[in-house]
C-alpha cells in the first residue's frame, strides 16, 4: 500500500516558520492535541527537535519516544506515523540536503539508523540552534547554518561513543536520575548516592561523557522545562519560576536570557504573535 510521501519542506501539520541555510531547510511546525498523523514519509532526511509538548512515532515495529529533550533522525522515505500527547506540541524539523546522503563522511553514521534519544552536548545545541532561529539579524543565517552543522556533529560523536564504549551502569543511573527528577532539590551528592557513586567520580565521569557538570546539566533540563510552560500554560512567569526550582523570578529571567538570547517575556511574545 502506497503511503504519502512530503517533498522537502511540507508537512502534515501547520508549518509556523521555516528558513533555509545552506541547503539545510529549518521548519518549525505545530500539532493540536491529540493529533494522529497516519503512516507518511518524507523525501529528505530530517533531524526533528521537540520544542514543546511531545509525541510517539512508530517506524517498522519500533515505537519511540519523543519528548521535548530527545532529538529524532530519519532516514529519508522511513515511513512512520506519529501521536501527540494531550499538550500537543511544536517541532523544529531540520532536513538534510540529498547529497549528503552517502557522500559526506560526517553524515554517513546517521543514515544508518533510526537515531531517537539526547544527551547534555546535545541538547544545549538545540537550545542554542533555536534561539537562532527565531533571530532575524543580519548574522543570523551564517550562525544558524554553523549551529545545525554543529548540531549534526554531536549527534554523530553520541552515537560514535554509544557503539564505542562498553558504558557504566551506574553513570547511565545518574543520567537516567538527574533526567527523571531535574525538578527536584537534587544535589551531587544525592544523585551520586543513588546511583551508587562517589561524588567526585561521579562529577569527573558526568563531565567527560556528557560535556557538563550535573548542575549544568540540570540547569538545562530547567531551561527547557521552563520553555515548554512558558509557549502551552497560561502561568505566570514567577509560577514557572517556582514550577522550575529557580530561587526567584529574576534568577530564572536571567538564566533564560543567558539560554536563549530572549527574557521570558518576550520568547512568550515572540510565540504567540505567530
Amino acid at each position: 500500500m502506497s503511503v504519502p510521501r512530503f517533498r522537502s519542506g511540507t508537512f502534515p501539520a501547520m508549518v509556523l516558520r521555516s528558513r533555509e541555510v545552506g541547503g539545510f531547510v529549518c521548519t518549525e511546525t505545530g500539532y493540536a492535541p491529540g493529533q494522529s498523523i497516519g503512516a507518511h514519509s518524507h523525501n529528505t532526511a530530517g533531524i526533528v527537535a521537540t520544542i514543546a509538548g511531545g509525541f510517539a512515532e512508530t517506524i517498522g515495529n519500533r515505537e519511540l519516544s519523543c519528548s521535548a529533550r530527545k532529538i529524532l533522525f530519519r532516514a529519508p522515505g522511513d515511513v512512520h506515523s506519529d501521536t501527540f500527547g494531550s499538550e500537543g506540541g511544536r517541532c523544529l524539523t531540520i532536513e538534510i540536503p540529498a547529497c549528503w546522503d552517502g557522500h559526506s563522511p560526517v553524515a554517513t553514521p546517521l543514515f544508518t539508523s533510526v537515531v531517537n534519544g539526547s544527551s547534555a552536548t546535545i541538547n544545549f545545541a538545540r537550545q542554542r540552534l533555536y534561539r537562532e532561529f527565531l533571530c532575524e539579524d543580519a548574522a543570523s543565517g551564517i550562525a544558524l547554518e554553523g549551529l545545525v552543522l554543529e548540531l549534526v556533529a554531536e549527534i554523530v560523536r553520541s552515537q560514535s561513543r554509544k557503539m564505542e564504549r562498553v558504558g557504566s551502569p551506574r553513570l547511565e543511573r545518574a543520567y537516567e536520575l538527574v533526567n527523571d527528577r531535574f525538578l527536584e532539590p537534587l544535589s551531587l551528592s544525592n544523585v551520586a548516592a543513588e546511583a551508587g557513586l562517589h561524588p567526585s567520580h561521579l562529577a569527573r565521569a558526568f563531565r567527560k561523557e556528557y560535556g557538563m557538570t550535573v548542575g549544568e546539566y540540570i540547569r538545562d533540563l530547567r531551561i527547557a522545562r521552563s520553555a515548554d510552560l512558558l509557549a502551552n500554560s497560561d502561568l505566570s512567569l514567577a509560577d514557572i519560576s517556582q514550577e522550575c526550582g529557580f530561587s526567584d523570578q529574576s534568577h530564572f529571567s536571567r538564566t533564560f536570557k543567558q539560554a536563549y538570547g530572549f527574557t521570558p517575556l518576550r520568547y512568550r511574545k515572540a510565540l504567540s504573535a505567530r
